[in-house]
């Protein structure tokens, strides 16, 4: 499947997709990167880390979203100010504080977080966050409910009817819509204020908060019960809901408000297969928040990088060999397995 005319992979030559850059300056930080990819598959012997985290961050320059957001102009500054071989650990910050942080675990989602390795006041910054993140509630039956009432007791993408809000509708309409359970989708997911008790946990929320920050979105309107709030969540059935959390499915912006096509890396989903254009996100009550483009628009860009640059495939595949694997290859072939089982048990 192509993304943008993009194939996933290796990052391409910037001379052969020019129709992606903003500016020569955007050119120019994406060259960085690729340059680094390029020395690693020549130089690195066990190298498929380093090169996800680089092509994690290479794809991020070229699809985060653009000029109207801060991220861009975060991303390049940070890659112009990092040594060209340290470029991989600033991956591998992206890679854990954005494109997984939107990506749901079966078990910890507490990935290793480097330090940043050029930003100090990135560093201080987790520090701030830390010391005034608050926990969320675990219940968010309220928001759940306000936002099934705001999507009309439907799923915003396919129109299936909540199984339990039937009362609501005529036969014609039951058989014409269907219906399904229904689940609150959380856009940044509820998790990262969950378990804040725990020291790593912590760390890693606050890390994940400070890049956002970092992109744009203020922490104060995420922090504690914020995160259920109505411009976080909506209605979806239960398959979409997990392909949205598991980063195969996004909302991509037509350009007209609260319009979107729905885009999915797996081609085979029958639920969407039936859908015909664009979706409207629409409101039962105009003073009812509807879900926030911007941050539709982050969980698209982490959907596409992630797809591209293989993030998502070894995420998983570092998540079977763990479940397979008691014991450490003689050749440490498996060091990155030890080091989830490592955050897995809480004893680094």
């Amino acid at each position: 499947m192509l993304i943008q005319g993009l194939s996933p992979g290796e990052l391409p030559k910037s001379d052969d997709i020019l129709r992606l850059f903003l500016t020569p300056s955007h050119k120019s930080v994406y060259d960085i990167v690729y340059a680094a990819e390029q020395s690693t598959l020549l130089t690195a012997k066990d190298n498929k880390a380093k090169l996800v985290s680089l092509r994690v961050l290479g794809y991020l320059v070229l699809l985060v979203p653009g000029p109207d957001h801060k991220a861009l102009a975060e991303i390049a500054t940070a890659v112009r100010t990092t040594d060209s071989s340290d470029l991989h650990v600033l991956g591998e910050i992206y890679s854990d504080c954005f494109v997984r942080s939107f990506y749901k675990f079966k078990g910890s989602r507490t990935p290793f977080i480097p330090s940043h390795p050029s930003r100090p006041s990135f560093d201080v910054r987790i520090q701030e966050i830390k010391a005034t993140i608050l926990q969320a509630p675990k219940n968010h039956s309220e928001a759940k409910d306000k936002a099934l009432v705001r999507d009309g007791y439907r799923c915003v993408v396919t129109g299936t009817i909540d199984t339990e809000c039937k009362g609501f509708f005529d036969l014609t309409e039951l058989k014409k819509s269907g219906t399904l359970r229904t689940e609150c989708a959380h856009i940044i997911p509820e998790a990262t204020y969950f378990g804040l008790d725990k020291g790593k946990t912590k760390d890693y929320s606050a890390s994940v908060l400070a890049v956002f920050d970092r992109f744009g979105v203020q922490f104060d309107k995420l922090n504690e019960g914020n995160i259920h709030s109505l411009w976080n969540v909506m209605t979806l059935v239960q398959p979409i809901h997990d392909s949205f959390d598991r980063l195969e499915l996004w909302f991509e912006a037509t350009g007209n408000v609260h319009e979107y096509f729905i885009k999915t890396t797996d081609e085979t989903n029958r639920l969407l297969s039936e859908l015909n254009g664009p979706i409207t996100l629409t409101s039962s009550d105009s003073n009812v928040p509807l879900p926030d483009p911007n941050l539709l628009a982050f969980h698209a860009a982490a959907c596409r990088v992630a797809y591209l640059s293989g993030a998502t495939e070894y995420m998983e595949e570092i998540l079977r060999d763990f479940e397979r694997l008691n014991v450490l290859a003689e050749d440490g072939g498996s060091l990155a397995i030890l080091e989830h089982a490592f955050f897995q048990a809480g004893l680094v």
